[in-house]
């Protein structure tokens, strides 16, 4: 078999058989996130010969023209999810971040603003690396179907009952829409002291609960047909989240096991997961550096490992609790200093 036009022997086409495996895909995208933080350029073509060296031909030229689009979209473009007129000038709190130093006279929250950014690798004070997002020159403003409607009325609800509880609900935002701008900072430290800090946002038990709700709402039609509404509004809750990494992973995980149940398929749980992962990283290969990316993904992973089908329910909870809190807690020493 060739590849473009380098013929591969059959000894080495049957190696990259073997290693054309959700294992190994997630290991490169790994590799791949790394060089992204010394070289965003060498990232990108690294990512393409990624794509040619795990997938087939014809699958990886479909993959390569979505990653290409979905780059391109994703550098010229940020959904604004609110804004923040403290400290006298208008500042947007997008999905890259903060922006500010223009006008932005017409933002509102909701838009999706396309325009030249400049991007430039940061690091925190651990050491941690970030990409940091500039914009420069002209920029456009676009209201994206249902999108922006979602954001917008993600926003409003939040402020509506800040406002109409005189602020006494100012954390229920972040269990319901991952909006943490309410909470105090003496909140955020008490929850980050007694390790809660991962329930100030969506996560899979929201995913698993409106889940739940859209099959009680359709009881009267054959419950697999029922994951047809459910496919079509559970990708609604990325935006709701304003489309935070947990809620990412946990609506494509529901919608696989929902596919695959619907089509008496197995779904591979370790596998599937660490395929997602590799796909997350390829796209958003900064994501590797993310505290929410590596706690939900750890978290899983911890309940894949040492969850078994045959536990009673309370011995399922307890292994769940064990699971999620051992498998964490490296990341929560790291990052907040405390498990």
């Amino acid at each position: 078999m060739s590849y473009w036009f380098i013929y591969i022997p059959p000894y080495i086409n049957k190696t990259f058989s073997r290693l054309r495996s959700p294992e190994f895909f997630l290991a490169l995208t790994v590799l791949v996130a790394l060089l992204s933080v010394f070289s965003l350029r060498a990232g990108f073509w690294a990512g393409i010969a990624l794509i040619f060296i795990v997938f087939r031909l014809k699958q990886g030229c479909f993959i390569a023209v979505i990653y290409v689009a979905a780059l391109f979209i994703s550098s010229h473009s940020v959904f604004i999810l609110d804004i923040d007129y403290s400290g006298g000038k208008r500042t947007l709190i997008t999905t890259k971040g903060k922006i500010s130093g223009l006008p932005f006279a017409n933002a509102t929250v909701g838009d999706l603003l396309w325009g030249s950014f400049k991007y430039d690798v940061q690091r925190t004070k651990k050491g941690v690396p970030r990409l940091s997002a500039e914009l420069s020159g002209d920029y456009t403003l676009h209201k994206i179907f249902i999108v922006s409607s979602l954001l917008k009325a993600r926003q409003h609800q939040s402020a509506t009952m800040f406002n109409r509880s005189g602020g006494k609900i100012h954390i229920t935002q972040a269990h319901i829409y991952a909006i943490r701008s309410y909470i105090t900072g003496k909140e955020r430290d008490e929850y980050v002291i007694t390790g809660l800090a991962h329930l100030l946002a969506m996560s899979g038990f929201h995913v698993g609960i409106f889940t739940a709700g859209i099959f009680f709402i359709f009881f009267f039609i054959p419950r697999k047909t029922r994951i047809i509404p459910a496919i079509i509004m559970l990708p609604l809750l990325i935006p709701l989240s304003g489309f935070a990494i947990t809620v990412v992973r946990a609506v494509f995980f529901a919608m696989a096991a929902l596919i695959g149940w619907s089509a008496d398929l197995k779904v591979i749980s370790l596998r599937f997961l660490a395929l997602l992962a590799g796909f997350i990283l390829l796209f958003s290969p900064f994501s590797l550096f993310s505290i929410s990316f590596l706690l939900s993904f750890f978290a899983v992973f911890g309940i894949i490992m040492l969850f078994k089908t045959k536990y009673t329910y309370i011995k399922g909870i307890v292994i769940v609790g064990v699971a999620c809190s051992v498998f964490i807690m490296p990341i929560q020493l790291y990052f907040f200093g405390t498990a």
